[in-house]
């Protein structure tokens, strides 16, 4: 048998157990932003809202289509929220990277 849920509560639950790894991932990219490319706080609280929203979509888009048969969920852990936290982590270095660098 099975199970639909409905837009909403995906969205409620991508909210709540993507919310542990959402703030570690926007704590490693508010000391990122702030300490090694200098931005100012009100950039690096545009880029934190924008990241944390692409997180989730792709959290949604993993969640929806996972292909393999284990779980999801290990603990308060929820592996697509790591997969598209990584993700956006990796952009964010990789775009500001070659930005700051094009400065020296």
């Amino acid at each position: 048998m099975e199970k639909h849920i409905t837009f909403t509560e995906l969205v409620e639950i991508i909210l709540l157990f993507s919310l542990p790894v959402s703030v570690i991932g926007m704590i490693i990219q508010f000391f990122y932003l702030r300490y090694i490319v200098k931005l100012f706080t009100k950039k690096i609280i545009l880029i934190l809202i924008a990241s944390q929203n692409l997180c989730w979509i792709m959290t949604g888009i993993f969640w929806i289509y996972w292909p393999f048969e284990t779980d999801i969920m290990h603990g308060i852990i929820c592996i697509p929220t790591i997969i598209g936290e990584f993700i956006i982590l990796l952009t964010t270095f990789f775009v500001f990277n070659k930005k700051s660098n094009s400065w020296v």
